[in-house]
């Protein structure tokens, strides 16, 4: 259960609201992630996507 694990929260949290907002809300407003954020969001991508596939091989 996600609940257990508050870094892989975190994790979820930036990679559904890049750039502190709603990903599906960026097409909209025009605006572009600045450097730090992308990479910020580009870490906490990779970081999730690892723990998922970690936890479909331990099922």
């Amino acid at each position: 259960m996600i609940i257990n694990y508050p870094e892989v929260q975190k994790w979820l949290t930036e990679v559904e609201n890049p750039n502190s907002q709603n990903f599906i809300n960026m097409r909209y407003c025009g605006l572009e992630p600045d450097d730090e954020s992308y990479k910020r969001w580009l870490k906490a991508y990779r970081s999730l996507k690892g723990w998922l596939q970690k936890q479909a091989t331990q099922l």
